[in-house]
Parts: C-alpha cells; structure tokens; sequence
C-alpha cells in the first residue's frame, strides 16, 4: 500500500442525507456512525445557502452526542474528547443564525471512547423556505485495510 493513500484508509458515512430543511421548526437531523473498527471520526456537516433569513430565533445548532449502544445518547461536553471546535452544554459546538455563515461545512472531530456517535442538526424558528443541509463522517486508523463504503 503506497504511504499517501487516503483512499484505502478510511470510510465515509453518509450520516443526513442532503435535504431541503423547511417547516416550523424543520424535523431535527440526525443519524448515527458505528466506529467498530475505527479509531478516528471527523463528522463534517454541509450547509447551502438559507433560503429563511436567519436570527437569533430562525437558526440551526450543531450538537454532538455518544453512546455505548445506539440507544442512549449523551450529549458530549468534555472538550478533551473533540478536535476543531469547542463544546458547551447539550453538546453544542456551532450555531449558524446568520446568512454570513451559511453555504458552508463545519466539521468537528470526536477523540471519544464510545462506540456510536453522531451530529444533531436543531433547529428551530420558522424555515419558511428550503434550506439544503447534509452530513457525512469520516472514520479512519482502520484496525484492517483496504477499506470499504459499503
């Protein structure tokens, strides 16, 4: 195996996939990420462009959340078990309430030791229009390699 090959080396989750968010407030997004046999996760959230303009009452949270068995969840609080960003309470780690930040990705990386974990899309206010948002994780330091997608 070559030494700069990413490709064999890591997996991509599709963990929401691409929607146009809308309603009062739009249905939360979430789906887990399993990291059996992984030792590292990046999730990586994709916003376009709001089609709502955004405030302090028209906005979405990033919120980031482990479990042991993808059936409890806690919110992930402990900055020494995440890379990029920094957590506050419930997890959050990114609030998007203004048309400047959005049409972009905010990515976050978890260094925790549980099983499962995922990114939580909140939202809240009224989306009168569509928002297109998306997410992927990365999981990579596979314990076997090549790896696959599927």
């Amino acid at each position: 195996m070559a030494t700069r090959d990413l490709h064999n080396n890591i997996k991509v989750v599709q963990t929401v996939s691409p929607v146009a968010a809308q309603g009062n407030p739009p249905t939360d997004l979430h789906a887990e990420v399993d990291a059996i046999g992984y030792e590292a996760i990046e999730h990586i959230v994709t916003l376009g462009v709001a089609g709502t303009v955004l405030s302090s009452s028209v906005k979405v949270e990033l919120k980031i959340e482990d479990s042991p068995d993808n059936s409890v969840w806690a919110p992930v609080t402990d900055n020494n078990q995440v890379l990029g960003q920094t957590v506050g309470a419930g997890g959050l780690f990114a609030t998007v309430d203004d048309l400047t930040e959005d049409d972009t990705h905010i990515r976050i990386g978890y260094l925790g030791r549980q099983r499962f974990s995922r990114v939580v899309l909140d939202f809240s206010g009224n989306h009168t229009s569509t928002w297109p948002v998306a997410a992927v994780a990365v999981l990579a330091r596979p314990q076997h390699a090549p790896t696959s997608d599927v």
